[in-house]
């Protein structure tokens, strides 16, 4: 998240090869929203594609609603529609 190298948590693709390496109806994501906006473009989707996506699958098992003020890495946390980066629109 942020350009800090995470395993293959670092964007959409990496999120959707895991689920397929786990493929089990046990895993799940926990998708923090706050996060993802931090990721901006470099995610590859969107977070309410992303949130379609995985929820259509039935791998969402959390969504973590927060925003941010800015990208990493000066970033705090705020309310969704506190932020200047605006998640549901």
């Amino acid at each position: 998240m942020g350009g800090i190298p995470r395993c293959i948590f670092s964007s959409f693709a990496g999120y959707q090869r895991a689920m397929e390496i786990a493929d089990s109806p046990n895993v799940g994501v926990c998708l923090c929203v706050g996060c993802w906006l931090e990721g901006g473009e470099r995610m590859g989707k969107d977070v309410l594609e992303t949130i379609r996506y995985f929820g259509e699958r039935r791998k969402l098992f959390k969504v973590h609603f927060r925003n941010v003020d800015a990208p990493l890495p000066h970033f705090v946390e705020t309310f969704p529609n506190a932020g200047t980066w605006t998640c549901i629109g």
